[in-house]
């Protein structure tokens, strides 16, 4: 089985051996990748759609895997009877992901970790994860085969004292490995702060962070400047086009993003 570069990525960050629910599992190479990296322990390969489940199934029981790995028949998360210690969810907006997850977020902020890759509505599910103590500890940027894909690594809770929220004022770590007790992390200027007993944690704090993503989560920053390169190449021919018409809301949100781009990486785009 040939696995993508994309798909690589994403089973990289799993760090919890425990029970993965890949929703969206198209045909179910997440799951199968995970099991046989040994970075789960059993899979759950859910779709809404049975033609997908079906190629997943097929995928899965070629490889003798049936034991490890069940598709699911899912609407998201809203048919899963097992809480996951993982969560996976990529291939699809940013708005239907965060759908996906307000309408479980109990099962969601009792998992230890998400892994999400949205292809588009990147600044609306930033700023859903923001304002919902879901903690982005990091971006992955990287390219396959000629597109550019952004994958998040989101903590619910602490992964050393497995506090699903912050009450009563405690502080609490936000960084596996951090010693609990601490008031976040220091490097983010991040605080922690009781709100409905949800930890509230922004690690983006300004619009142009919560719309292209915050410069120190990211795990490899030369990825990371090649993709804003590429958004500012492809801003700058769509004004262009525009700008064959009359100059309009549309242009001049255009060139407002072209200067936006320019500011994120002080002007060193090489253009």
């Amino acid at each position: 089985m040939k696995v993508s570069k994309r798909i690589k990525a994403i089973v990289s960050l799993i760090e919890e051996n425990g029970l993965l629910a890949d929703i969206g599992c198209d045909h179910g190479y997440t799951c199968i990748e995970a099991v046989l990296g040994g970075k789960i322990n059993r899979a759950l390969a859910c779709d809404v759609n049975v033609g997908p489940l079906q190629r997943a199934a097929e995928n899965i029981s070629a490889l003798g895997l049936n034991d490890k790995i069940e598709t699911v028949l899912s609407n998201g998360l809203v048919e899963l009877s097992e809480n996951p210690d993982v969560i996976t969810i990529t291939g699809m907006g940013g708005l239907l992901i965060r759908d996906i997850l307000s309408k479980r977020p109990e099962m969601v902020m009792r998992t230890s970790q998400l892994v999400l890759g949205p292809h588009s509505e990147f600044e609306e599910l930033r700023g859903y994860l923001n304002e919902n103590g879901l903690r982005v500890i990091s971006e992955t940027v990287l390219k396959d085969q000629g597109k550019f894909y952004v994958l998040f690594d989101v903590r619910p809770r602490c992964a050393e004292c497995g506090a699903e929220g912050v009450e009563d004022g405690a502080k609490c770590g936000v960084k596996r490995g951090a010693e609990c007790g601490t008031e976040g992390r220091p490097e983010y200027g991040v605080e922690l702060a009781a709100q409905g007993g949800i930890a509230s944690v922004p690690v983006y704090e300004d619009s142009l962070s919560l719309k292209y993503g915050n410069k120190a989560l990211q795990r490899d920053m030369d990825a990371y400047m090649d993709y804003l390169k590429h958004l500012y190449t492809k801003t700058e021919k769509a004004l262009s086009n525009a700008l064959k018409g009359k100059r309009n809301e549309k242009t001049i949100q255009l060139e407002r993003e072209l200067e936006e781009l320019k500011e994120l990486t002080n002007g060193s785009l090489y253009i």
